[in-house]
């Protein structure tokens, strides 16, 4: 009878009893034979723990065969369930070979038994069926550490891309454990003493991260941290798909966060526009170390066996709504066209396009105010940039709506500027740097709309206020000085595409000369307004009469 069939011992509490005159059946011998199987089977589980059985055969002893295969010697073990596991004679076994490599391959052994020595009845068929039931154990290869129920693990092997033979130092035979005789007294004060310790070392940890992270939000802006691996840079790896480079950074409850690997991405396909978000947020996996103690503490990049490093704390996902600042990290976004198939880089970093990754939203981890009174190489480069590319779309935009505001904004561009060449130029004022620049710059918008009505419905405008807006928000809730920058590059941007913007002449059109009755007769009429002012150095030109209805 198959395992899968057999009836919990619990439900077999009367044995067979022989009298004379008793008419036994194949079903009587069957319960018989169960009733001592499951019996046997509760006294292994119960006062044994599973593992290979010493001194039997072999072993079970797993060594390299010939090319892409192992060799399993004789013997036997236990698993949990109470099965014997009996291996009479070695036996070799093919290794397959997964797609993605590296992996770990688990050797097991697992019961099985089938059913032989069918024995037919050729005048009554009903009464044919197999005399044996063979119980001969399988090997069987895993890509997953086995549970107590899938088998005893035999070995495990650490498979390396372009892997052509099995060798033996790939062979870890020291994960297997021997079975033994259960003292319940120590098994009981060892398991009480594991989950005190578990729970003592992450009442630990949490300990010593709430240290870190109070040390981390009173020293550090929250952001990527710069010069760390990669700076968690977003690229493109064809189609849809991007991948997130190793870097770290600190989230806004000051968590560390650190990836030690690329890890990809695929954006799921969309037939309306949408914008996406790549977020990087904390995901502490210290209680899952803790759950499984024979993995190795550290996986190196590439390592064997290969799997997450114990280091990581970082986690990223994909999102359609904008994160939230205290519990994720924006990466990058992309503006995805209506059926878009692929993803880019951007041509100009300063203004992607759609398609195009999109990381002027990022923001630095920095330190606070308190760390240095002067402006460093970078910061200072950078200020001197914006400020060049603030004073030309600010100019481009005052040729084109001549507003006050606009002319003081170049003027504080020139300052800001010559502050920052000078080294005169405090990190600890760049906040309120940015909070005059964001003054000025609502100014404008307010004054060109004031003074062009026409203007305020073009999406360039909207685009231009969305953008003072969004700089606004940034100072309300004390972004750091990088994030602030992005935001003013933003205004830039749509300070130029403003300048752009292009209104055409109105026209009319007059239409056929028309004969109108009058009291004296039939009058040809011509009708002409070319001396019409439709804007100042504008006239009408052309214009067309519509019948009143």
């Amino acid at each position: 009878m198959p395992i899968s069939n057999r009836t919990p011992f619990r439900q077999l509490n009367k044995r067979l009893n022989f009298f004379t005159g008793f008419f036994t059946t194949a079903e009587d011998w069957l319960q018989g034979q169960e009733y001592h199987l499951e019996k046997r089977k509760l006294h292994l589980r119960g006062l044994h723990t599973p593992g290979i059985i010493p001194g039997e055969g072999e072993g079970l002893a797993v060594t390299a065969g010939a090319g892409l295969s192992v060799r399993v010697g004789a013997g036997a073990a236990l698993d949990r369930e109470g099965n014997l596991l009996y291996l009479p004679g070695a036996k070799t076994v093919p290794i397959p070979l997964p797609e993605n490599l590296p992996t770990t391959v688990h050797v097991c052994i697992k019961y099985a038994e089938n059913p032989t020595d069918t024995q037919y009845n050729v005048d009554y068929p009903e009464y044919s069926g197999p005399a044996r039931i063979s119980e001969n154990p399988e090997i069987i290869c895993l890509l997953e550490k086995p549970d107590d129920f899938e088998g005893v693990e035999l070995a495990r092997i650490a498979l390396q891309p372009g892997v052509a033979e099995i060798v033996s130092s790939a062979i870890d035979t020291g994960v297997a454990e021997r079975a033994g005789a259960v003292d319940w007294v120590r098994d009981a004060l060892a398991k009480q003493l594991r989950e005190r310790l578990h729970e003592r070392l992450l009442k630990l940890h949490e300990h010593h991260l709430a240290k870190q992270r109070r040390q981390n939000r009173s020293l550090y802006e929250p952001g990527v941290m710069p010069g760390v691996l990669d700076e968690l840079a977003v690229s493109p790896v064809g189609g849809l798909d991007v991948q997130v480079q190793p870097g770290a950074a600190l989230d806004g409850a000051g968590n560390e966060l650190y990836l030690d690997q690329a890890v990809q991405l695929s954006i799921p396909p969309s037939t309306a526009p949408r914008r996406v978000y790549i977020l990087a947020g904390y995901q502490d996996r210290f209680d899952a170390y803790l759950q499984d103690l024979e993995a190795p503490f550290d996986v190196p990049p590439g390592g064997s066996p290969p799997g997450i490093s114990r280091y990581r704390t970082l986690k990223v996902e994909l999102a359609d709504a904008a994160p939230d600042p205290a519990a994720w990290i924006e990466l990058a976004h992309i503006d995805l066209a209506a059926g878009a198939t692929e993803v880019r880089l951007p041509a100009d970093p300063g203004r992607p396009q759609q398609n195009e990754i999109d990381r002027r939203s990022l923001s630095w981890a920095v330190a606070k105010a308190i760390a240095e009174s002067q402006l460093s190489a970078e910061l200072r480069d950078r200020i001197v940039d914006l400020m060049r590319l603030k004073r030309g779309a600010f100019a481009a935009l005052s040729a084109r709506f001549p507003v006050p505001s606009a002319i003081d904004v170049r003027q504080a561009a020139v300052n800001v500027e010559m502050l920052a060449r000078n080294d005169t130029l405090r990190p600890d004022r760049l906040a309120e740097v940015m909070g005059v620049f964001a003054a000025l710059e609502q100014d404008v918008g307010q004054e060109i709309g004031v003074t062009y009505p026409p203007i305020i419905d073009e999406p360039e405008y909207k685009h231009y206020q969305a953008g003072v807006a969004a700089l606004g928000a940034a100072l309300y809730a004390r972004q750091n000085a990088h994030t602030l920058f992005n935001r003013q590059s933003d205004i830039i941007a749509a300070a130029r595409d403003l300048a752009g913007v292009v209104f055409e002449a109105p026209k009319a059109e007059a239409g056929p000369d028309q004969t109108i009755p009058t009291l004296t007769g039939q009058v040809a009429v011509k009708l002409d307004a070319s001396a019409s002012q439709a804007h100042e150095d504008q006239k009408i030109v052309r214009y067309r009469w519509d019948k009143e209805e």
